[in-house]
């Protein structure tokens, strides 16, 4: 069986099962106000600060769900949000574990929640990727779930984003070059959702300002996704977070005029301003 008819079989099963968990569950979204969904590049920190506001008692953020690839294919809301609570279930119970970095929040609710008030999804690039393709999927996002959506752009030092997608499709023989138009594409992808929505709606989170605050920063994440939150749990997030984030640019041989290349590149993003290759 091809790998198509495997995901298609799979989708459909999906279906079923969400048709029949979303009717039953269907009480527990009354609450919801907010749709929160990631944009941005991999490995930019979408991982920690979705298992971050899971930990929230009022907040459950599914791991690389996929959203909007389910809402393509014609699942309703209901659907689409009991996908989300089965994902963070099965995540949470099989440790919450990625990359080889464990997102566990001490003391919290992840894999629970008391009242349900946000709901989401983190699949930063592939949702980015999405919208490029097509841009009406955020109208048709908005029009099924019949909530406010909010979005969350992640970011880090442009070097270190593209040597992690060089060092990730080296075995597919794609060079630094190749790499840099990659990032890029989604540079592109995440001005044109900013161009989508109204400013209260999305916000910019830089990676290595956010580790050197953790509470801070989840605070500031909070009051945009407007939930409150207690001291104990700002305290939790932070315990998880390494103050220093790794920089892959260090792994990779670049040459002068690749680093001037992005350079370059990056003056077209107003949200890319300050980084450099030796900051």
């Amino acid at each position: 069986m091809t790998a198509y008819r495997y995901e298609q079989k799979g989708k459909k099963l999906a279906y079923l099962t969400s048709l029949y968990e979303g009717f039953r569950n269907r009480s527990l979204f009354n609450s919801i106000g907010t749709y929160c969904m990631f944009i941005g590049y991999p490995r930019s920190g979408h991982s920690l600060l979705g298992s971050l506001l899971d930990a929230h008692p009022n907040a459950v953020i599914s791991h690389e769900l996929d959203a909007l690839g389910f809402l393509e294919s014609g699942f309703s809301k209901n659907q689409l949000f009991s996908l989300i609570l089965r994902n963070d279930k099965n995540f949470t119970q099989n440790g919450r574990e990625w990359t080889d970095y464990k997102y566990v929040v001490p003391n919290q609710y992840q894999g629970s929640f008391k009242e349900l008030c946000v709901i989401g999804d983190k699949k930063g690039r592939v949702t980015t990727e999405r919208l490029a393709r097509n841009p009406s999927l955020l109208e048709k996002l908005k029009s099924t779930l019949k909530t406010r959506v909010k979005v969350i752009h992640v970011l880090r030092n442009p070097y270190d984003n593209i040597s992690t997608i060089y060092r990730r499709c080296s075995r597919s023989s794609k060079s630094l070059s190749e790499a840099i138009e990659v990032y890029f594409f989604l540079c592109q992808g995440v001005a044109d959702i900013k161009e989508m929505v109204d400013e209260t709606e999305i916000i910019d989170i830089r990676h290595e300002t956010f580790v050197e605050d953790p509470q801070m920063g989840m605070k500031q994440l909070i009051e945009f996704l407007d939930i409150d939150y207690t001291s104990e749990y700002l305290r939790d997030c932070a315990s998880i977070v390494k103050n220093s984030p790794h920089k892959s640019r260090l792994d990779v041989d670049w040459t002068n005029d690749l680093i001037r290349l992005v350079e370059l590149k990056a003056k077209n993003f107003e949200f890319l301003e300050g980084y450099q290759f030796d900051s």
